[in-house]
């Protein structure tokens, strides 16, 4: 297994937390497998590389589960499943926003 230690914890939150961002970074569940999870980025030219989180360093993991258990990041009621290879499918989770958070995400692309 190939770990990515390019993506940190703090790179991990930051990414998460700007959903229109072009280095955007979503966290997903598998269809089939409910332990499993994804992490999903925009891969450039109109591509998306997802890999099992296992591919990324513990801690990115146990702060996904965190984030997941405090409703930070939960799964939208209408979610469809995204193809994500041969066979596989996952839903990907919703970012909880507030008022507060919003507006941090327009001063942030105001910027």
């Amino acid at each position: 297994m190939v770990i990515n230690f390019m993506l940190t914890q703090e790179s991990f939150i930051k990414r998460i937390k700007q959903p229109n961002s072009p280095s955007w970074l979503h966290v997903g569940v598998d269809t089939q497998d409910e332990s499993q999870l994804y992490i999903a980025v925009n891969g450039g030219m109109n591509n998306i590389n997802c890999a099992p989180i296992e591919s990324y360093l513990a801690e990115i993991n146990v702060c996904a589960l965190a984030m997941i258990d405090e409703g930070e990041l939960f799964l939208d009621k209408n979610a469809k499943p995204f193809r994500i290879d041969q066979g596989r499918s996952a839903y990907f989770y919703t970012l909880k926003t507030t008022d507060d958070s919003m507006k941090t995400f327009r001063y942030s692309f105001a910027n």
